[in-house]
């Protein structure tokens, strides 16, 4: 399965709407995270709003929550649609 097959798989994604900012490459996939607590730098993507974008853009849903609210100590969960 392919990466972008991956990302279509996605129905429901969750979010605490924390935002880690960092680089994406889209060519490689790769994504590069900043440290906990470091403000964007040049250049640097927020991540959760890029993941938001894919989901949507594959007719996903997306919710921000409440971290309390989240299944599990990560800012992100997903629902796979298969």
């Amino acid at each position: 399965m392919t990466r972008r097959e991956a990302r279509a798989r996605i129905a429901t994604r969750r979010t605490t709407g924390d935002e880690p900012w960092g680089e994406f490459d889209p060519r490689s996939q790769r994504v590069a995270v900043n440290g906990p607590n470091t403000a964007a730098r040049p250049g640097d993507r927020d991540l959760i709003e890029l993941a938001a974008i894919e989901t949507l853009a594959n007719r996903g849903r997306e919710f921000v929550l409440d971290s309390d609210a989240m299944p599990t100590d990560s800012p992100l969960a997903a629902i796979f649609r298969y």
